[in-house]
């Protein structure tokens, strides 16, 4: 078995594969997890439950492709980074206290936001019915973050400096700003 296989690294792992996981049941691919529960492709993340795709934090349930560093309590958050002590959170980022909110900055104890606009509870399931109506209708719901939108061109990133991702034309191709 390869390194990432070790037993010794694990304790208390049921039926579960990674490394460094500790009184963890059914997880798959993860690492430095502790606590946690049926979770795939997790790294980093303590009492996570039921989630997909996590980077970091603690106490998350139903979450998927979410990163964060330190931010804990979180039910229901997808598509997110830097969401701390929310639920039904999609498309957003560095928001806390929130619920029923999409695609939004910032925001703190906010509820039924849009791109940071508040709405009544009915005007939001409806503005956001046809959001993601649209959405899927092009293929683009379900999708972490276009590379289109990263603050910095691909070839300054952290990514470019690794041996297998110089590749500035394919990168072009996936929508990453290539330019100097």
């Amino acid at each position: 078995k390869d390194a990432f296989h070790k037993p010794d690294h694990n304790f208390r792992a049921i039926n579960s594969v990674g490394d460094y996981i500790e009184n963890s049941k059914d997880c798959y691919w993860s690492a430095y997890i502790e606590g946690c529960q049926n979770l795939g492709y997790v790294m980093g993340g303590m009492d996570y439950k039921d989630c997909h795709d996590v980077i970091g934090g603690a106490g998350g349930e139903l979450c998927y492709e979410f990163i964060t560093i330190s931010t804990a309590n979180n039910y229901n958050v997808r598509l997110s980074s830097q969401i701390d002590n929310s639920r039904n959170v999609e498309y957003s980022d560095l928001c806390r206290n929130c619920h029923d909110i999409f695609g939004c900055v910032g925001l703190d104890n906010k509820s039924f936001c849009i791109l940071n606009r508040q709405y009544s509870e009915q005007e939001y399931w409806e503005t956001l019915d046809r959001i993601k109506s649209a959405m899927l209708a092009d293929g683009s719901y379900g999708e972490f973050f276009s590379p289109g939108l990263m603050p910095v061109p691909y070839k300054i990133t952290f990514a470019a400096i690794y041996d297998g991702f110089r590749d500035y034309e394919n990168a072009g191709r996936y929508g990453y700003d290539v330019s100097e």
